[in-house]
């Protein structure tokens, strides 16, 4: 399914899609993700589905958030944060160029495990959230950082349909697989990324770990 972490990147600067192994995730939600449902129904039965997943996901991590960065494995172990900042230092330096202020978008960004790394290295950085608990707590980590991200309280699916933006990075990090269709997220995003040739993707295997709320 869905990555611990993935980054669109444009193609003329070596893209791809990094993604490292997800821990399974059975959350309120998880039934509704049932990959039959994506094939079933009108529009507005699948439409009605994804608000259903938004407003389960906004509700359980509301629950869970200031408690995230203690239980997230993705969010504190050693070796997945060893292996973020390595993808991060190679992505850096396919897209950065002298004087050039790196525009990223964070999906479903939470409490900032990708967020604030970025922003320590001079990028400019949106965050988009469903859960406004989480982007509290994002907002916090950010300020005793010295940082002031761009924060959006919304579905990223609301995000990417609204926005016309561009940006050198979009980001999931730990997000995808709380998607109702991840597929067409990151095709959205993908999208955005439309003036810089169409991305690449190449996929890679973590050491399995387990979430602290499964």
């Amino acid at each position: 399914m869905a990555g611990r972490f993935t980054a669109v990147v444009p193609r003329d600067t070596l893209p791809w899609l990094l993604t490292a192994r997800s821990s399974s995730v059975a959350h309120e939600h998880g039934s509704l993700t049932d990959k039959s449902a994506f094939s079933s129904g009108s529009r507005f039965v699948c439409r009605h589905r994804q608000d259903r997943v938004i407003a389960a996901n906004r509700r359980f991590h509301n629950q869970i958030a200031q408690k995230y960065d203690r239980h997230e494995s993705c969010a504190f172990q050693p070796y997945w944060q060893e292996m973020l900042e390595k993808d991060l230092e190679t992505i850096q330096s396919c897209v950065s160029s002298p004087g050039r202020v790196l525009q990223c978008l964070d999906c479903g960004g939470g409490t900032g495990n990708f967020a604030l790394k970025m922003l320590a290295r001079g990028s400019r950085v949106t965050v988009v959230d469903a859960s406004e608990e989480m982007l509290a707590v994002l907002q916090q980590k950010a300020r005793a950082a010295g940082h002031s991200p761009r924060l959006v309280h919304s579905s990223i699916e609301c995000f990417l349909e609204e926005t016309c933006a561009p940006f050198d990075i979009v980001a999931f990090s730990s997000v995808l697989h709380h998607l109702y269709d991840y597929t067409s997220v990151v095709q959205q995003a993908a999208a955005g990324l439309a003036s810089w040739g169409n991305p690449l993707h190449e996929s890679g295997s973590g050491r399995p770990e387990t979430s602290g709320f499964n």
